[in-house]
């Protein structure tokens, strides 16, 4: 990289989809790299593909020793994507708890809401990872640190509605244990029963 730099390489290239290097170097958790780069001129608040920030990137890979730096050198920790969301969003959909207590820390907004009213509760009980006890331990960090059980997106759906429409048996069992409605009715009127009625998940009605 150095070499490439002192050659000239522009470290402001954008691909087509607008990502430069130092989003790259974020999410492959290349903390030199992404040192050289700043020194070099780049700007870690830099919007690539969907006006992600570096921060985004290296919290999607899971990089905490990464997030961590970012925030040191000035990363805007609740800057918003064009869909509206925050690295806090996208770390607690991930479930990247190291990362979720970092951001935290540098004052990532837990109430924090995208275009549709998506909060980092509601990712994290959807949950890309497929572990389910991995995302039921992410949404009960969550809720410790103030998440509101009951927050509602634009279409009136809570977290609850969220981890019943995915099936995730232990995030509704932690949303239950803190106090999760189980009468709380999304803009259509359904409940999260009427959800798992619907999908045929009487594993789900048992538990509700």
């Amino acid at each position: 990289m150095q070499l490439l730099l002192d050659q000239g390489a522009d470290i402001k290239a954008r691909e087509k989809d607008g990502d430069m290097p130092i989003h790259w170097a974020a999410y492959g958790g290349h903390r030199e790299v992404i040192a050289l780069l700043l020194t070099r001129g780049s700007d870690v608040n830099d919007k690539g593909d969907g006006d992600w920030r570096p921060l985004h990137a290296a919290s999607e890979a899971g990089h905490a020793e990464i997030v961590q730096f970012l925030t040191e050198k000035g990363a805007e920790v609740n800057a918003k994507s064009k869909s509206g969301k925050t690295a806090l969003h996208v770390a607690a959909y991930e479930g990247h708890k190291a990362v979720v207590e970092i951001l935290l820390v540098a004052g990532a907004d837990i109430a924090a809401a995208d275009e549709e009213g998506v909060l980092p509760i509601h990712r994290a009980a959807t949950g890309r990872n497929r572990d389910d006890r991995r995302a039921a331990e992410m949404v009960t960090f969550l809720l410790t640190k103030g998440a509101d059980v009951n927050a509602v997106d634009k279409w009136g759906i809570t977290a609850l509605h969220y981890a019943v429409r995915r099936g995730r048996m232990n995030v509704i069992a932690a949303l239950l244990t803190h106090g999760a409605s189980i009468d709380a009715v999304d803009g259509a009127g359904d409940a999260p029963l009427q959800y798992a009625v619907k999908r045929k998940q009487t594993n789900v009605v048992d538990l509700l």
